[in-house]
């Protein structure tokens, strides 16, 4: 591995298998072994962020740093398309309970639900 490289420890759990009354831990997987897993996973899923994180965070321990920037790059614009649609839900949320407090004459606490979506989405609300 190349010297400029920090080592990173993969952050794997112990496995415990639920088999043996002495509950003895199984050793971690590989790294090679768990790119092999997450592969699978993202196959099911690819739009699964943590999965893609966790690839990119093997493949930089590993020292494969295309491969690991490749991987880091796409779980940071899922999770970015994530949280613009909660801003949007979020947004509509703080509308319908503003409109909920306006019904019932609660016009300065509806003004500051308002207000609150405005700043989150000041387009569509």
């Amino acid at each position: 591995m190349d010297k400029d490289i920090p080592e990173i420890q993969p952050d794997i759990e112990t496995k415990v298998s639920d088999e043996s009354p002495e509950q003895t831990a199984e050793a971690p997987l590989s790294l090679d072994d768990e790119i092999v897993e997450i592969k699978k996973l993202l196959e099911a899923d690819p739009e699964d962020f943590q999965a893609q994180c966790r690839l990119g965070e093997v493949y930089f321990a590993k020292g494969m740093l295309d491969e690991a920037y490749t991987n880091v790059l796409k779980a940071i614009e899922i999770a970015e398309g994530l949280r613009a649609q909660m801003a949007e839900s979020l947004a509509m949320y703080y509308a319908n309970l503003g409109t909920i407090l306006a019904t019932q004459s609660k016009l300065d606490e509806a003004m500051q639900q308002f207000r609150r979506a405005l700043s989150i989405n000041p387009r569509d609300v």
